[in-house]
């Protein structure tokens, strides 16, 4: 079942895991285009009557592969002086309608469709043969009248239909729906088992199709933990070592520029004195040759 409003509806997560165990691949895509049908038809200015184009669709129309749909694709060019009041339906040889589009009353647009293109998937697992409608209304309630009674206000210029299928019959979908709802009601036999048993212990996996023996991999898996483990080691110890150096730097710029000042005139003093000693040990040494010259 689908509702214009809610889709498909809430999905059964349960049902779909249980689906996935035993659902075959589905085959190609098969898609069909029609030829463009130039209607240049009149709409309607009335609720009560609609513009209805037909197709009909025949194996000699469809490729041999298609079989079943998946969605409908209709394009349609449509002028129009007020595009929010144009209802467009869609209804299958099955008789499902589809609303391609309906009523909005803030679409003031005079552009009315342009190549405009509207897709469905209510009629998904339907034949595509048969009688295709399209239902064109214009809703009176929406927009300014016409100028003249029973005047239109909108053309139905060309449009055209796409089918996308798969060439999955009736008769296999079918077998499909049976088959999902045993696995689904319980029924593990229908599960097929194509994975080999899980080991139960890590010594019984063996790799029979490496070209490589199974001591050559636990031994590369051994280098690898003693690669990996130097690695961390050497991270580990760059980031030390610049913690450390970051932390110094950061010291030696906290220290205040009078202390800096302080240390520079202390060394000043101290190179002074030295200078001074200096000069007064050789004032003494020159007095004692003097004396020593003068004695002579």
């Amino acid at each position: 079942m689908h509702s214009h409003q809610h889709g498909f509806g809430v999905l059964d997560a349960y049902r779909l895991t249980r689906s996935a165990q035993v659902w075959p691949l589905l085959p190609a895509q098969v898609v069909w285009k029609s030829d463009t049908y130039y209607a240049n038809s009149p709409i309607p200015y009335s609720m009560d009557r609609k513009l209805q184009q037909n197709i009909t669709l025949s194996l000699d129309d469809m490729p041999p592969s298609l079989h079943t749909l998946e969605h409908v694709a209709i394009t349609v060019t449509i002028d129009h002086t007020y595009r929010g009041a144009l209802i467009l339906d869609l209804v299958s040889p099955s008789g499902t309608v589809s609303h391609l589009a309906t009523s909005r009353k803030k679409d003031s647009s005079s552009k009315g469709l342009r190549d405009w293109t509207f897709t469905t998937v209510r009629c998904w697992g339907e034949g595509p043969l048969g009688v295709w409608s399209l239902q064109v209304a214009d809703d009176t309630s929406i927009g300014i009248p016409p100028d003249t009674e029973g005047e239109s206000r909108g053309y139905l210029l060309q449009w055209s239909i796409k089918l996308y299928g798969t060439n999955l019959t009736s008769l296999d979908i079918v077998n499909r729906k049976i088959l999902i709802d045993q696995v689904v009601n319980g029924d593990d036999d229908v599960i097929p088992s194509t994975c080999p048993p899980k080991p139960t212990n890590l010594q019984d996996i063996t790799f029979p199709d490496s070209p490589i023996g199974n001591k050559l991999l636990k031994v590369l898996s051994a280098l690898a933990a003693v690669i990996v483990s130097i690695l961390f080691l050497h991270i580990l110890i760059t980031f030390i070592y610049r913690k450390m150096r970051d932390k110094k730097n950061s010291y030696r710029s906290a220290l205040p520029p009078v202390t800096l000042r302080h240390l520079s005139s202390t060394a000043e003093e101290e190179e002074g004195l030295l200078l001074e000693s200096r000069d007064n040990n050789e004032n003494e040494w020159n007095e004692e040759i003097v004396e020593d010259k003068t004695t002579l």
